[in-house]
């Protein structure tokens, strides 16, 4: 929280995939300062696909400057909304600009910055003879095993970097004598490092 001139500046950052996903994100935050004059909000999806609003700040004074911010940072998939509450005292253009850079540039130094990788949702199945050798060259490709189901044969459900996914793919095959059922669910961004 930044205070500027009895005005309480209070920055809410979280990770977004979609415009669907930034939409319920500021919605809650509003919510949750539902008695705070402006709430003002930028996100960026991609180096290309950004939305900011000034919430009814003067133009291009909170929501520009909270987008600004992000992008200097070299942030993607995230939003930040900055909930203002009037302290009696108008700041000027200069000031609002401050004030939201601010707090935004604030809350971003006490967050933790999440890598997140372009991802193959994956599931594999094989028989269960071929367990241990198919979950090491997963892991050992970069993958992350997320769950596992065992019945008549087993089924790994795992992330892999969409590059990688291929070459993966071929390697499952290779090993197994091509006996493994494979599939690509889906693709998203997914933290491989957590």
């Amino acid at each position: 929280m930044l205070v500027e001139k009895r005005s309480r500046f209070v920055a809410s950052i979280g990770p977004v995939e979609t415009q669907d996903s930034a939409n319920f994100f500021y919605s809650n935050i509003k919510k949750l300062h539902y008695n705070a004059k402006h709430n003002a909000y930028a996100y960026v999806l991609s180096f290309d696909k950004f939305k900011s609003s000034d919430d009814g700040e003067p133009s291009g004074t909170a929501g520009k400057p909270i987008l600004e911010v992000l992008k200097n940072k070299g942030l993607s998939n995230v939003i930040a909304v900055v909930s203002r509450y009037f302290g009696g005292v108008l700041l000027g253009k200069a000031g609002l600009v401050r004030a939201y850079s601010g707090a935004v540039s604030m809350a971003l130094s006490n967050a933790k910055v999440v890598c997140m990788t372009f991802c193959s949702y994956c599931k594999v199945t094989f028989s269960y003879d071929l367990c241990n050798s198919i979950l090491k060259l997963i892991t050992s490709s970069g993958g992350v095993v997320s769950s596992k189901e065992f019945g008549e044969f087993v089924s790994l459900f795992f992330y892999i970097s969409v590059k990688d996914s291929k070459y993966l793919e071929s390697k499952l095959k290779e090993i197994s004598a091509n006996k493994v059922k494979f599939s690509v669910l889906e693709n998203k961004f997914f933290n491989l490092n957590s």
